[in-house]
């Protein structure tokens, strides 16, 4: 088993936070530079690799397999999540971090998460980019259950459900006389494109990692 970091976004956190969310998908960098009979192609260490599940039982029927990068069934990915720096209520900022998505104390000494006073308070900021989150203040752990390979827009009204999805916030534009009702699948649409339109947006389609997982209890020691 092994353990490795994550991001993501201030509402995909809270949807973990309230057991909403318990899928996300990731974009498989490099993308297939070859499709044959619908199946993709990458070029790895001088061969061809079809594309195949995280499985490691998977893996072993073809040879060199495209490994993904977060980790197989039973491995563990820690949650990076934005840090802020508490305000007494008189104007000062006191040495204490919390979770800027609830503003949940951190349970670690601030003095002992690395990089805080470094990286963040020098600059005049009152945060702590989610990026530079140390292993030691992550409060949430994640059990890969399942990985896959699949075309973006190959995504589910279910599936959308599993990303934490709910039916407000971001919407993909339509027509004002458009009578036609927004899914799950419509907000993904626009959330993808949030995060991820400039380099792999939802119109190109992207090959992605699909992950499922189930929440565990944060360890610290």
């Amino acid at each position: 088993m092994k353990e490795r970091p994550i991001l993501f976004s201030g509402p995909m956190v809270r949807a973990i936070l309230d057991g909403r969310k318990s899928m996300t998908r990731r974009v498989i960098k490099p993308q297939p530079d070859k499709e044959h009979d619908g199946e993709p192609y990458w070029y790895i260490g001088g061969w061809r690799a079809l594309a195949v599940s995280g499985d490691k039982q998977r893996t072993t029927q073809r040879r060199n397999p495209l490994q993904c990068p977060y980790g197989h069934p039973g491995d563990m990915l820690w949650v990076k999540e934005g840090l802020v720096r508490m305000d007494t209520g008189t104007g000062v900022y006191a040495p204490i971090a919390a979770y800027r998505v609830d503003e949940t104390i951190v349970t670690v000494p601030h003095r002992e998460i690395p990089g805080c006073a470094a990286i963040s308070w020098m600059w005049g900021k009152n945060y702590l980019p989610s990026i530079h989150m140390p292993r030691k203040a992550s409060r949430i752990t994640l059990e890969i259950t399942n990985v896959r390979v699949e075309r973006l827009q190959e995504i589910t009204e279910e599936d959308a459900i599993k990303e934490g999805i709910e039916l407000k916030g971001w919407k993909i534009w339509r027509p004002p006389d458009e009578e036609i009702p927004y899914t799950r699948r419509d907000h993904f649409e626009a959330l993808w494109d949030s995060i991820n339109g400039k380099t792999h947006p939802w119109l190109s389609d992207p090959w992605v990692w699909v992950i499922e997982f189930k929440r565990q209890e944060a360890d610290h020691d």
